[in-house]
């Protein structure tokens, strides 16, 4: 596995995993824990079978590399429209979450 790969899945996959659990309450963080493990191997699934068949519907027969760039910027334009409806998603629900009034409580150490 290229070190940019592993790279990418230690920067989004940990961190999201921790942003996801840590607003569970702990009776459910077994059903959560097993929806994103579901949810990212769906992901990836789904994933893998687009940019196959990009890859398979644009190569040349007799050429290894042919339909590569279609598979990949199709990849990439899927990836870009997932992140814009993780972000719209996600911005949504913080806007609509109700701020607690009064001064800020100062914790000292």
């Amino acid at each position: 596995m290229p070190s940019s790969t592993r790279g990418g899945i230690a920067l989004i996959f940990a961190p999201g995993t921790v942003a996801i659990m840590e607003g569970v309450p702990e009776e459910h963080a077994g059903t959560a824990s097993g929806l994103l493990q579901m949810d990212q191997q769906i992901g990836g699934a789904l994933g893998i079978a687009v940019m196959t068949a990009i890859y398979a519907f644009s190569s040349v027969p007799g050429t290894y590399a042919a339909g590569l760039p279609e598979a990949f910027m199709g990849g990439a334009i899927l990836a870009g429209l997932a992140a814009t409806v993780a972000w719209r998603a996600v911005g949504s629900s913080v806007e609509g979450r109700a701020r607690p009034s009064g001064p800020t409580p100062v914790i000292r150490s």
